[in-house]
């Protein structure tokens, strides 16, 4: 039986804190620049980022992974069922 290759994408983003907003701001070389309300305390900034994330992309939780960076303000996210034709289209919207 041949298994399904899944559909990943690894995202490096940058990660401010305590704002007014919680928004993705845009793109600065292979970085994404992310706001967040929430405060680096008791992973509420990962988790809202994960939220922000699944929200803004149709994902389920179990599609979006912080690999690296879990307490640094630049994080390593994989994604699952999402390639990098479908994000720059979600993006835009």
């Amino acid at each position: 039986m041949k298994q399904l290759k899944k559909k990943k994408l690894v995202l490096k983003v940058r990660v401010s804190v305590r704002s007014q907003k919680s928004e993705i701001v845009g793109c600065r070389g292979d970085t994404w620049l992310i706001r967040l309300r929430a405060a680096p305390e008791k992973n509420r900034a990962n988790i809202e980022l994960v939220k922000l994330l699944r929200k803004k992309f149709n994902l389920s939780n179990e599609d979006i992974h912080i690999i690296s960076g879990c307490a640094n303000q630049t994080k390593l996210i994989e994604i699952t069922n999402l390639d990098k034709k479908t994000f720059a289209s979600l993006l835009k919207t």
